[in-house]
């Protein structure tokens, strides 16, 4: 955790008795958060919000606001309110105790809470997020709420299997400092001479308790490492011994390996430049479970075909044609991305602009971030689309034999159910185009 932050509204009736974290240096962060409710309440209103990070910018990832009595007195609104379920489900396998029937009073104390993996929200990733979760009325006047900044990452990091009885090891820790840096260090000492040395290296994406390999190898590494036509001949052990001498080439010795021998990695900062470069940060897969293209006929647009379909080894291909009869001088487009969970939709990105005059004007799209999305999108995905201004009858829109790949996935999209809209107008309001899809969207 990077940093928790308490705010109290002045002369009111929630008093912040303790709201910190401790830093031990050998485990896990600590959260310490206690509060006095010294008035009572018989409804209280919880916001919570949880985003993505990325340099100074926030992107939403979902939230809810509800009122916390109703909420534990009447089932009908948890069936209403998935994420306000969700909410509730985590605190209550993290800290039930703070979970006391209404009305609202006493002292709510969470202290020395371990920060690890069980406190990962759902639907969570590795990277970096802000969380804020607020305590109001029901016109939005804060009583108490609280910022975290958090991020998610790989820190499992363990030399098993010892003691060793033909080497001793000194050291093996990873140490993640507060500002979330992570370094590592191994020491190991060779008690005998060693004439030959065997090396195995696997890596393998994770998905849960599952994996798949990536790259494995097996070498002999007095034997490889002074033979390059070996060496050529397993790609994966190229691969290992230069990737060694890149980042470790203090492992890097001449054989036999002499008793006293000290393999020191010590200080070594876990950053992105390790990563290798034909490792991605995850595989997506996407299905779309529905396609359509809604409210036709229209009135100055045929509707030529729009279809889907799914052939039988999984591979999907779509299909839209699109004449127009009418002169276009003003084109319309509205766009829209959203989280679906259940029946519920939360917005991850809208954006409405006049087409003419975006795709002519660069100024007005850097101006808006959506809409410089939608159109660079557009771009690399649909050229086709992308047409001179004004837009004459008789011209066809053309997108056909489009294989649905993950290709096509958003960057900034994790893995979720997802329901994404798009309507053409004119300044008339007229309809030059409406589609919706939902969209399965896994790791």
């Amino acid at each position: 955790m990077l940093r928790l932050e308490c705010s109290l509204k002045p002369g009111g009736s929630f008093k912040i008795i303790a709201c910190g974290l401790e830093n031990p240096r050998h485990s896990s962060q600590l959260l310490t958060m206690i509060v006095d409710v010294q008035q009572t309440f018989p409804k209280l209103y919880v916001t919570t919000n949880i985003y993505v990070k990325h340099r100074q910018h926030l992107m939403f990832l979902y939230g809810t606001t509800f009122e916390y009595c109703e909420f534990l007195m009447r089932n009908e609104s948890r069936q209403t309110n998935p994420v306000a379920v969700l909410v509730y489900n985590y605190a209550k396998h993290n800290f039930p105790h703070v979970l006391r029937p209404c009305p609202v009073l006493g002292i709510y104390n969470v202290s020395g809470l371990p920060v690890d993996k069980n406190l990962i929200p759902p639907f969570v990733t590795p990277g970096v997020y802000s969380a804020t979760q607020t305590f109001h009325d029901k016109r939005n006047a804060s009583y108490f709420g609280y910022d975290v900044e958090f991020s998610v990452f790989v820190k499992k990091f363990q030399c098993v299997g010892q003691p060793y009885a033909i080497t001793k090891l000194h050291y093996c820790h990873v140490e993640t400092f507060r500002n979330g840096t992570q370094v590592a260090g191994v020491v190991v000492e060779m008690l005998t001479n060693l004439q030959k040395v065997y090396v195995t290296l696997g890596l393998y994406t994770q998905y849960f308790r599952s994996r798949t390999q990536l790259l494995a190898t097996s070498l002999e590494y007095c034997h490889q490492a002074n033979n390059n036509q070996l060496l050529m001949g397993n790609a994966a052990a190229k691969f290992a011994l230069e990737y060694a001498q890149q980042h470790f080439p203090q492992l890097i010795v001449d054989c036999p390996i002499r008793a006293g021998q000290l393999f020191n990695i010590t200080g070594v900062r876990i950053a992105d430049s390790m990563i290798p470069v034909f490792v991605i940060p995850g595989t997506y897969y996407i299905f779309l479970k529905r396609f359509e293209c809604v409210r036709q006929p229209y009135k100055i647009t045929k509707l030529h075909y729009c279809h889907l379909e799914t052939f039988r080894n999984g591979t999907q291909v779509a299909d839209v044609v699109l004449e127009v009869l009418n002169n276009l001088h003003k084109m319309f487009v509205t766009f829209g991305i959203y989280l679906q969970y259940l029946r519920s939709r939360t917005q991850l990105l809208v954006a409405s602009i006049e087409y003419c005059q975006r795709a002519n004007s660069n100024q007005l799209s850097m101006g808006n971030a959506a809409a410089k999305f939608t159109l660079d999108y557009a771009q690399q995905h649909f050229p086709q689309l992308l047409t001179d201004c004004p837009v004459r009858a008789g011209h066809m829109f053309n997108v056909t034999g489009l294989r649905i790949t993950d290709s096509i996935i958003p960057v900034f999209v994790i893995s979720g159910t997802y329901y994404m809209e798009l309507r053409a107008y004119n300044k008339r309001n007229q309809t030059i185009y409406y589609g919706w899809l939902e969209a399965d969207i896994k790791y």
